[in-house]
């Protein structure tokens, strides 16, 4: 069953839990920015982040692909940025 907009409540979920995934890598990387040890470890923290808040501005629920490598790799991802 989907709803008024075409998508079935799993697409909808799935999506909504590898934005979440993004989201959470970028809070990673923020709070790793915020105690990072000087402005050149920063800087590389930063950019670090950058494909990610990038990634997170273009996802849509049409991209099935990437909600389904984001949903496979970002937990390891996300584990080894909050180190």
């Amino acid at each position: 069953m989907s709803g008024d907009n075409g998508w079935t409540p799993d697409a909808e979920a799935e999506f909504v839990s590898a934005r979440d995934l993004v989201s959470a890598v970028i809070a990673a990387y923020s709070e790793r920015i915020d105690a990072a040890g000087g402005p050149e470890q920063a800087d590389h923290l930063r950019a670090a982040r950058t494909p990610y808040l990038e990634l997170r501005a273009r996802l849509t629920i049409e991209d099935s692909a990437e909600i389904a490598k984001i949903s496979a790799e970002f937990p390891a991802l996300l584990a080894r940025v909050r180190g």
